[in-house]
């Protein structure tokens, strides 16, 4: 067996390389090959194709197991229906990695030859790359194993300790490269994971944080099969104190209008992975330049100590361009001290503006300029220096030795022009300032920086006793009789008694059933509620099948019939339900989200249920004590009544140990379940009662064998 860390150290230092598919015809076979001889890395290429016998003036192998001497990467241009051969025959050949550039793979259920199969001709002793990628390099290196054509090559591609993982090879060696070059970021690997059959970007990020050949990561994401994975990485990453940037791609919109569950709807949007990223401090980049400029500048400059921002420039308009961009990102830009403005008024001799941002027109190309940065860094409450200028070299040294001497980071927002077409930009990219082109841009970074975490997040885990030991069996066999469809309220609320958790008092009742004889003998008191119940009935209320404030049974039973008339479903029965006492609704909801993983969100339930940006996401299991999550969402300003405003002991106890089972339940289910949500949960004065339970099952998908694995590959189609 090959482990992930041990396939991606032979791909990146690789004592040879095969080209299994090389040809002189135009394609990847040929662009392949003409990378890999292009570059003076020193490594060894063998082009394979039984129909060759030279490739370009490099002797060609028929096939993998007839090369003489080390391999250890298979670069696989084949037809897709042959590609799974070339894998098996590269496991007999001991070859560590195969990367498949080949296209026409499917994922489970999709069409396509399955690219399950070519996991299975590795047999775990070749791993795979792939497929539907573009290959890889290490700039670093001087290696090219990557089978695109516009990827910029020269002497302005500089080599770096900045790496890039994207699942889009067009991303990574396009815009991604062109950009770099553009602003002198120095790279070092560069992977393209396309279909991800097998190692994928967390298996690369894995590695890189283990290895430390790398200073920080891109990733450009599209989706994973493994959200907990990737997790896993972006945490190693966090705890080892690498920058690590995410570059979403894609949108789950359409996903949000399809959801079922409101916890669904709520995180649609893709806001569950955005408030992991934040809430764990990894930097979000809306574009490629925002990315590569993030990148460098969490590896050049230190970590602050305050957010506020000290702002200067020649030109109060440029100047006051980079305090909105940081204003509008949170970050404060603290007024100067008493003294700190005196100070400035005298340098400035009653030009420009002594204030913060401070405009200090041709004191830019002074040495004076080092006494106003002086001035700033002093400033209470600021912990970064934003410095918006241009101009000479002397102006740069002044920049670049005062961030080598003073521990506060120092962002300069260079307007003269980038490395490539500045040569005092080129020789700042050698000092510890943090470089950046424009207002947008320097805002990003700056909250970036400040945002970088700083510590590791505890995991909790915690877990209360059962009262019901039979509990889970129950839960399980509720999701699998539902076969897909979402679980009845009523279900899903006996689930949570048998947990432990306060649910408000009800029964059922069918259409024959007298619905005032099924109150009685359950001993409900009035007012109650009535509501229809069914699988195919999750959002009742939008449909009018709830009663409220039914004081008798003579209501009950209108109430009863009404809601039979609207919806006589036979799949439905009728719940009766006590109202619970007053209090706040919360959301306590439950996602196993396609990038983020399993969390719990936490919020405004109820009618307003629906209110972006007024709920939150947590990674499950859970890092914090539910006493100290429910503590701060109870106090939180202007959201809560009057009655809730200083929450009781009691109030806490009971609302942090809803969250508790919740979160708990939530967890050891999350591979039977899409998403489920208490809504509302009531937190009044002692109690937290869950009135409604939504359950989601997870939807699952098989797929046959692809027939068209095992035709093998004779040279044709190359």
């Amino acid at each position: 067996m090959t482990s992930s860390r041990a396939a991606i150290r032979s791909l990146l230092h690789p004592a040879g390389i095969a080209v299994v598919g090389a040809t002189e015809s135009p394609g990847y076979g040929r662009r392949l090959m003409e990378n890999l001889l292009g570059t003076h890395h020193g490594i060894r290429v063998m082009p394979v194709n039984p129909l060759r016998r030279t490739v370009l003036g490099v002797p060609c192998a028929p096939r993998l197991t007839a090369i003489e001497g080390q391999v250890d990467v298979a670069m696989v241009v084949v037809p897709a229906a042959a590609t799974a051969d070339v894998i098996a025959e590269a496991r007999e050949a001991r070859l560590a990695v195969a990367v498949v550039i080949s296209a026409g793979f499917a994922e489970i259920g999709d069409d396509g030859v399955n690219q399950d199969e070519l996991v299975a001709a590795g047999g775990g002793v070749t791993r795979i790359v792939g497929p539907n990628c573009l290959g890889y390099a290490s700039v670093t290196a001087r290696l090219w194993a990557a089978a695109n054509v516009l990827a910029p090559r020269d002497e302005h591609l500089r080599a770096g300790k900045i790496a890039i993982l994207s699942q889009s090879g067009a991303t990574a060696f396009g815009p991604l490269l062109w950009s770099a070059r553009r602003y002198g970021i120095g790279l070092g690997p560069i992977v393209s994971s396309g279909n991800e059959a097998d190692l994928a970007i967390a298996d690369f990020l894995e590695s890189f944080v283990a290895d430390g050949d790398v200073e920080a990561v891109i990733v450009v994401l599209e989706g994973t099969a493994d959200p907990l994975a990737l997790r896993r990485a972006l945490m190693a990453a966090r705890q080892a104190s690498m920058p690590v940037v995410v570059l979403r791609i894609g949108s789950t919109e359409a996903g949000a209008r399809a959801a079922l569950s409101h916890t669904a709807a709520i995180a649609g949007s893709g806001q569950a992975l955005g408030a992991l990223l934040h809430r764990w401090g990894i930097a979000e980049a809306r574009n490629w330049d925002e990315a590569l400029l993030i990148a460098d500048a969490l590896t050049r400059l230190p970590p602050p100590v305050r957010d506020g921002v000290g702002v200067l420039s020649h030109s109060g308009g440029i100047g006051g361009a980079i305090a909105d961009a940081v204003a509008s990102r949170g970050l404060p830009i603290p007024p100067l001290d008493r003294p700190g403005r005196d100070r400035l008024s005298d340098i400035l001799d009653g030009r420009g503006s002594a204030e913060n941002p401070a405009d200090i027109t041709f004191h830019a190309e002074r040495g004076s300029i080092l006494d106003v940065l002086d001035i700033l860094a002093q400033t209470p409450g600021v912990g970064m220096i934003a410095a918006a200028t241009g101009g000479s070299a002397a102006l740069g040294a002044r920049l670049a030795g005062f961030a080598e001497s003073h521990p506060i980071p120092v962002l300069a927002c260079w307007t003269g022009g980038t490395p490539l077409e500045d040569s005092v930009a080129a020789g700042l990219r050698e000092s510890r300032l943090g470089l950046v082109y424009q207002p947008d841009q320097c805002g990003t970074v700056l909250a970036a920086l400040w945002h970088r975490p700083r510590s590791t997040p505890r995991h909790v885990g915690f877990r209360r006793e059962l009262e019901d030991p039979d509990a889970w069996l129950r839960i399980q066999d509720a999701i699998v009789r539902a076969a897909g469809e979402s679980v009845p309220d009523y279900i899903g609320l006996a689930l949570l008694r048998d947990l432990g958790m306060s649910v408000a008092a009800l029964t059922t009742c069918s259409p024959v059933d007298d619905p005032a004889a099924c109150r009685a003998r359950a001993g409900l008191a009035f007012p109650l509620v009535a509501k229809l119940s069914a699988p195919d009935l999750p959002h009742r209320a939008k449909l009018g099948l709830i009663a409220s404030n039914l004081h008798d049974d003579r209501a009950l039973g209108d109430a009863a019939r009404l809601l039979w008339r609207i919806n006589p479903s036979e799949r439905a029965v009728l719940t009766l339900q006590e109202r619970v006492p007053a209090g706040r609704e919360l959301l306590l909801g439950y996602l196993s989200d396609p990038l983020a993983g399993p969390v719990l969100v936490l919020g405004k339930g109820g009618a307003s249920v629906g209110v972006i940006g007024e709920h939150r996401f947590l990674p499950l299991p859970l890092e914090e004590d539910p006493r100290d999550l429910i503590h701060s969402h109870l106090r939180a300003e202007d959201r809560f009544s009057p009655t809730l405003e200083n929450p009781s002991e009691s109030t806490l106890d009971a609302a942090a140990r809803a969250i508790d089972l919740f979160a708990h339940w939530a967890w050891s289910v999350r591979d039977a379940v899409a998403s489920m949500e208490v809504n509302p949960l009531i937190v009044g004065r002692g109690h937290a009662i869950a009135v409604d339970c939504l359950i989601v099952p997870a939807r699952r998908r098989t797929r046959e064998p692809s027939k068209a694995a095992g035709a093998g590959w004779s040279g044709a189609g190359v």
